[in-house]
């Protein structure tokens, strides 16, 4: 569905080209609510060469394992992973916060500095993940402000729903909605000044 509406709007409203020289098709500001998140989490995309491996369980797996709670070892190569600031101490505390006070507004994490934008040559694109319990189920919100749609979202949806339920069944209850907010959703069509180069449009047309 996201893909359907960022490739719509994109062909009403033209391209954006970003600081890597990537022309996108983008929508600001996408809120996504997912009601039942523990329902159909794997998602079922077509084999179809180019489409995004973020099909495979075991992939994904890894990915919450490594790149979100860190329980294995960081990527080589990469500068970062959300679990910098996800895990350990940090989410014990937001667990604690909430056992003591289910209703408190505050259990909520911040990803990466204020002057990331200015001074990181890759900033994060996750930029907050907020916890409320909320009759008796665990909300969660996350915030980016920037998500490849094509490439990255199934996989950051998928890894955000397992900290969810993690977080959930230590406080002893059910899994809630999750809300998911990109400031700048968008898909890459191609590099600027490359007609031959349509990024990972043809096989997201495919599966639209």
């Amino acid at each position: 569905m996201c893909l359907r509406i960022i490739v719509a709007e994109g062909k009403l409203g033209g391209s954006v080209v970003d600081q890597r020289g990537d022309r996108t098709y983008e929508v600001v500001g996408l809120r996504v609510e997912i009601t039942n998140p523990l329902k159909n989490m794997i998602p079922r995309l077509p084999h179809i060469p180019g489409v995004t491996a973020w099909q495979d369980e075991s992939v994904l797996e890894d990915y919450y394992e490594r790149e979100i709670i860190g329980l294995r070892p960081k990527p080589d190569g990469f500068a970062y992973v959300y679990a910098d600031w996800i895990a350990g101490p940090i989410i014990e505390r937001i667990v604690a916060a909430l056992g003591e006070n289910p209703e408190t507004r505050r259990a909520i994490i911040t990803v990466g500095q204020p002057n990331d934008m200015l001074l990181a040559e890759d900033p994060p694109c996750l930029r907050s993940i907020q916890f409320l319990v909320r009759d008796g189920m665990l909300d969660m919100i996350t915030t980016w402000r920037s998500r490849d749609i094509a490439g990255a979202a199934s996989a950051n949806m998928y890894g955000m729903v397992r900290l969810q339920e993690y977080v959930a069944r230590e406080l002893g209850v059910l899994v809630g909605k999750y809300v998911d907010f990109s400031g700048s959703a968008h898909i890459r069509i191609g590099k600027e000044g490359n007609k031959n180069d349509r990024g990972d449009l043809d096989w997201v047309e495919k599966v639209i």
